[in-house]
C-alpha cells in the first residue's frame, strides 16, 4: 500500500477532526474509494453536505446547520435556492458525486 498523508491523520486525531480535515482538503484532492470505506453512512452525509458548507451554502436542515455552525469558516453567504453545482470547483464535485455513490452502497 503506498502512503498517503490523509491516513497519517487517523493515528492523531478523533473522527470529527477527520471529517473536518477531509471537507477541508474537498476542493484541492480527489478522493477515492478507499480513503473513505471506513466513513460510515452518517459521516459520509456530513461530508458531502460540508463540501457544499465549504462553499457557502446555507442549509434548511436544523442537523445541518448545527453541525456546521461552529466551524470558523463556515460562512453561510449562498441561500439554498441560489446554490449550484457550477460553484463547485471540479475536485469538490468529483468527490460529492463519490461520497454519494458511496451513501447508496
Amino acid at each position: 500500500m503506498k502512503w498517503e498523508p490523509i491516513y497519517f491523520l487517523k493515528l492523531f486525531v478523533n473522527q470529527e477532526d477527520i471529517l473536518e480535515a477531509y471537507i477541508l482538503l474537498s476542493d484541492e484532492i480527489e478522493f477515492t474509494d478507499s480513503q473513505l470505506k471506513t466513513f460510515s453512512r452518517r459521516e459520509l452525509y456530513l461530508l458531502r453536505n460540508g463540501i457544499f458548507a465549504l462553499s457557502g451554502r446555507e442549509f434548511k436542515e436544523e442537523e445541518l446547520m448545527e453541525a456546521f455552525q461552529n466551524y470558523e469558516w463556515y460562512v453561510p453567504e449562498i441561500p439554498l435556492g441560489e446554490f449550484t453545482w457550477g460553484m463547485l470547483n471540479e475536485n469538490q464535485a468529483v468527490n460529492v458525486k463519490l461520497i454519494q455513490k458511496l451513501e447508496h452502497r
